[in-house]
């Protein structure tokens, strides 16, 4: 029973809100575009930006690889103070946008959408020796986790003779996940194995939700445009789980013959609605210093939420960005920003988690290029633009430590305390853009 708490499937928890850049124009400047947004992201950071767009065009990024490195002191560690570090890398590549926004008419815009926000793919191994070869112990702990957040967006804006830009958003969500953990100890006394314990657990889950955004953008001057936006609560539409635990123990009391135990079991999840989010709230504004040059900020807050039967534990969290775009030539722009993306998950006893607060900055380049069409034709030109950017972030994060006892009396074989994990991020996106 203590093994199944530990390593529950609903008790992983992996990764943040905004881990990932889903937009072109976003990932060059740390993401402050709410003000701004004009491209396909816009049906995500903003969908009032939609309002404003004079082109049908189609925006991808065709991947996002990210590098994770990980490293949590005494991660495994036995109660006579033996430990091991952990030190993984984690590596992983998403199609994190596909996105197509067109004019309708003069002032109505439509963006149907596709993001992949979030992603994990960690591979943990630790080994752990205490005592000697006479009276010790070995320990192995093997945990493999995926996730993956895909939504589908479909937006609407209008933009009124003002300068107002008012939008609206249907964001349905889909995630999934695989867990699978493995844990191995053997006891020796007097050079003999006393007692051996081998346990493993294997978990998958998936949740369909569904959300509504809202904004506003508005151009109060030639150089100064302002904007707010939010985000519904989340409604959970279905929860589905399964997980499966086993452990078998050996024993050899002296002078007396093995003793054997076991222990298999499952437990299944279906849960139907509920809420798993509080929603969210938030401004930005940006300056045009000339039509080269721009500068950006964001923020929003995040509403505490607990919800038990979905396994929701949040608390308050607020966040915040700035970056700035400079448009060097025609076919040449640059972008900079700084972020903050912490974490609102809270780490409850007995949960493995890599959550934390990350603050970080990227650094990008969108090259440009136009080609003239016939004067007959709709357009007077077809524009293609390609975005390299680069983001760093890193965390104190959470973490859950295991201790092992190495007694062959001991009653608890594993324990949990918090712990501390330090992660660095290191992504590149690559993404094009088509409009015409």
């Amino acid at each position: 029973m203590a093994l199944a708490l530990l390593l529950g499937t609903s008790a992983l928890r992996a990764g943040n809100d905004d881990e990932v850049f889903v937009g072109n124009r976003a990932a060059m400047m740390g993401g402050a575009v709410a003000a701004v947004v004009r491209d396909g992201s816009a049906a995500w950071y903003n969908p009032a930006g939609l309002g404003g767009v004079e082109r049908h065009q189609i925006d991808a990024s065709a991947s996002v690889y990210t590098l994770r490195m990980y490293s949590a002191p005494g991660y495994l560690s036995s109660v006579e103070g033996e430990r091991e570090d952990a030190s993984v890398r984690e590596f992983f590549s998403v199609p994190s946008q596909v996105a197509y926004e067109r004019r309708l008419t003069p002032g109505w815009g439509l963006g149907l959408a596709y993001f992949a926000p979030k992603s994990s793919n960690l591979l943990l191994r630790e080994q752990l020796t205490t005592g000697d070869p006479v009276d010790g112990s070995r320990w192995q702990l093997t945990l493999a986790q995926t996730e993956i957040q895909h939504r589908l967006v479909a937006a609407l804006a209008y933009e009124l003779p003002s300068g107002l830009r008012l939008g609206a958003s249907l964001l349905g969500g889909y995630e999934t996940g695989v867990t699978s953990v493995a844990v191995f100890g053997a006891v020796t006394t007097a050079q003999q194995v006393s007692r051996t314990v081998s346990s493993s657990a294997l978990g998958t889950f998936s949740r369909a939700t569904l959300e509504l955004g809202l904004g506003a953008q508005l151009e109060v001057t030639k150089e100064l445009n302002l904007a707010v936006f939010g985000r519904s609560p989340t409604v959970q539409l279905r929860r589905v789980g399964d997980s499966h635990f086993s452990t078998a123990e050996a024993r050899q009391p002296a002078g007396q013959g093995p003793e054997l135990s076991g222990m298999a079991d499952r437990i299944n999840l279906d849960d139907g609605l509920a809420l798993v989010r509080a929603g969210r709230v938030g401004f930005g504004l940006a300056y045009r210093v000339n039509d080269a040059c721009l500068f950006s900020a964001d923020a929003d807050v995040q509403p505490a939420f607990s919800n038990a039967q979905a396994d929701v534990a949040r608390e308050a969290v607020f966040n915040a960005r700035m970056g700035a775009y400079y448009q060097v030539r025609s076919a040449l722009g640059v972008g900079a920003g700084l972020f903050t993306d912490r974490s609102p998950d809270r780490l409850e006893s007995g949960e493995i988690s890599t959550t934390g607060d990350f603050y970080g900055g990227s650094l990008g380049i969108e090259l440009g290029e136009r080609h003239f069409l016939h004067e007959l034709e709709r357009a007077r030109s077809i524009i293609f633009s390609t975005v390299i950017a680069l983001r760093y972030a890193h965390s104190a994060a959470r973490t859950t430590r295991i201790i092992v006892s190495p007694s062959p009396e001991a009653t608890e074989l594993f324990q949990s305390t918090p712990g501390d994990m330090t992660v660095h991020e290191l992504s590149l996106y690559l993404g094009t853009g088509f409009a015409f």
